[in-house]
């Protein structure tokens, strides 16, 4: 099997700017099950959507378009991770495009949920720390990070005061409740059906 091309970086490619013009668009995210849903219910697990049960410091998604539904089942090995997933792609870098077998394998187990990006950039939330009486304004950003092995891939953070969570000075303890605040509200607004999605255009991307 072959490595699908669209989905790498190439020279002319630069990275994308998260305007309003991607608020229609839509974002993925794999899961480790296509069994989504809480025992005896009709809602989504958090643990489903954020793989780490206690912290969201970014969550892995990818632009739908030149990304489509089966890429979701395409995963790098973990020997290659370093090479491929870990690194993020920058200008100039040279690809190599993977091998099936010993780069990536295909997974059928995966599912998958849906977010549009301007619902996710839109929602404010807060959280109220009684012990110091004080409330905490969150909102999502929403940032194009490019890896050699997908040139689609967006990351998901949660912001206070244009804080990145994971930067704030506060305990370990706080910052577990603002991220289990941040799955809440990801589960409110995510969607397993699949959306009716287009592709970006190709001056975003394109130098």
């Amino acid at each position: 099997m072959d490595y699908p091309t669209r989905l790498l970086p190439k020279s002319n490619y630069k990275k994308i700017k998260c305007t309003d013009d991607l608020f229609s668009l839509f974002l993925m995210h794999y899961t480790k099950t296509k069994n989504l849903f809480m025992k005896g219910t009709q809602k989504i697990n958090p643990d489903e959507i954020i793989l780490q049960s206690d912290h969201l410091r970014d969550l892995s998604t990818n632009l739908l378009g030149e990304f489509l539904i089966e890429d979701n089942k395409i995963e790098i090995t973990d020997k290659e991770k370093r090479n491929f997933y870990y690194e993020c792609w920058n200008e100039g870098d040279n690809i190599r495009i993977p091998k099936y077998g010993d780069d990536f394998c295909i997974n059928e187990d995966r599912g998958c949920c849906f977010w549009k990006i301007g619902t996710i950039v839109s929602l404010q939330f807060s959280h109220i720390n009684n012990i110091e009486n004080k409330v905490y304004n969150l909102v999502f950003n929403v940032t194009h990070t490019p890896v050699k092995c997908n040139f689609w891939h967006f990351s998901i953070k949660v912001f206070n005061n244009n804080n990145e969570i994971s930067t704030l000075d506060i305990g370990a303890g706080l910052k577990r409740q603002l991220w289990k605040k941040a799955k809440e509200q990801l589960v409110e607004c995510a969607t397993i059906e699949t959306p009716n999605f287009c592709k970006l255009i190709s001056t975003h991307y394109e130098k």
